[in-house]
Parts: C-alpha cells; sequence; structure tokens
C-alpha cells in the first residue's frame, strides 16, 4: 500500500477529540471526507487508544519505517539481480 506523510495524516485528523481509539479515527476521517488513502492507513494501525494526532502520525509512520526498509531491500535486490543479467 502506498503511504502518504504521516504529517498529513495528523492534519486531516485536525478537530478530533483524543483520546480516540483506532475505530473513532476511521469513523471521524470519512465522516470528514478524508482522502481514501489516508482512511486505509488508518485502518491499518494496531487497536488501541491514542492520545493524540501526533500518536497517531507515530504509529503511521512506524509502518511506514518497516515498509519502506523492505521496499529499499527489494529494489536493491533488483538491481543486483540487474547487475548480473549484464554480465551475462
Amino acid at each position: 500500500m502506498a503511504k502518504t506523510n504521516p504529517k498529513e495524516v495528523e492534519r486531516a485528523l485536525a478537530g478530533m477529540e483524543y483520546p480516540a481509539t483506532k475505530e473513532e479515527l476511521v469513523i471521524y476521517a470519512r465522516d470528514n471526507d478524508v482522502e481514501e488513502l489516508i482512511i486505509a492507513q488508518l485502518e491499518s494501525l494496531p487497536e488501541q487508544e491514542y492520545d493524540s494526532g501526533a500518536d497517531v502520525a507515530e504509529a503511521v509512520g512506524d509502518g511506514k519505517n518497516e515498509k519502506s526498509k523492505g521496499t529499499k531491500d527489494d529494489d536493491t535486490a533488483r538491481e543486483e539481480d540487474d547487475d548480473e543479467d549484464e554480465d551475462d
């Protein structure tokens, strides 16, 4: 799944009352016509209570970092495969 900047997620939730559960975040986002990509990210968050928009942004950022690492490794592996093909 594509990711947005955690700060964009935090801005999209401006006006949200905290603490809030994941379900409450998703409902708020839907009720306020937040971009579907951000809603999908909220839906993928751990089931817990969030104390602030910064907490939500941090949780989104944690997921982004894990995904980015995997993507970078995959890209590096592809580049290495391409380099080997050029040698043939």
